[in-house]
């Protein structure tokens, strides 16, 4: 557990559906002290929001540059203020992805990767009540066939939370997981 002075950052990850914006943002707001809040779909262009709501996934091609500015994002705001919290909410579908995410933090700044876990039924009623978001639930089936669960016996600063619950359950449980 991280010293107040050392902040930490807290990936919020699963497949689309799972709440990784809501949760890392109520997350941000219940830690306080300045936490930031950073949701990885801003940073998708314009062609890849195109591709996902057409249904298509995205292939590791057009995720590496993402991640890559995902990881600039985070070493920016790191850099200014090391004692700063970040959630980001962020797919991380693939142990590669998540790896590349970790290269992002400072030595004496933790991070945490928070797996929201749900089934494909409790995923696809949540997307098709989504409103306004570019991801349509026909691409869930792809990025359900490219998710590699963490596994919390090789990557150990990862912790699984169910999201078959309300949201301020699942905020609780993942403070609880998180130590928060």
């Amino acid at each position: 557990m991280p010293s107040e002075s050392e902040g930490r950052s807290v990936v919020v990850m699963g497949v689309s559906g799972s709440g990784k914006s809501t949760i890392a943002k109520k997350l941000a707001d219940a830690v306080g002290n300045g936490a930031l809040f950073v949701d990885a779909d801003d940073y998708h262009t314009q062609a890849h929001k195109d591709k996902m709501a057409s249904g298509h996934s995205l292939t590791d091609e057009d995720r590496l540059p993402w991640l890559h500015d995902l990881v600039n994002v985070m070493k920016t705001h790191l850099l200014r203020d090391p004692t700063q919290t970040i959630f980001l909410a962020c797919s991380a579908l693939k142990r590669s992805y998540r790896d590349i995410l970790r290269d992002a933090i400072l030595p004496h700044h933790p991070v945490q990767f928070l797996y929201l876990e749900g089934t494909r039924e409790l995923l696809s009623g949540r997307l098709s009540e989504r409103q306004g978001h570019f991801f349509k639930i026909s691409g869930l089936d792809g990025q359900l066939q490219q998710l590699e669960k963490p596994d919390v016996q090789v990557e150990k600063d990862c912790v699984w939370v169910s999201v078959d619950a309300g949201i301020d359950e699942i905020v609780e449980n993942s403070r609880r997981a998180l130590v928060i």
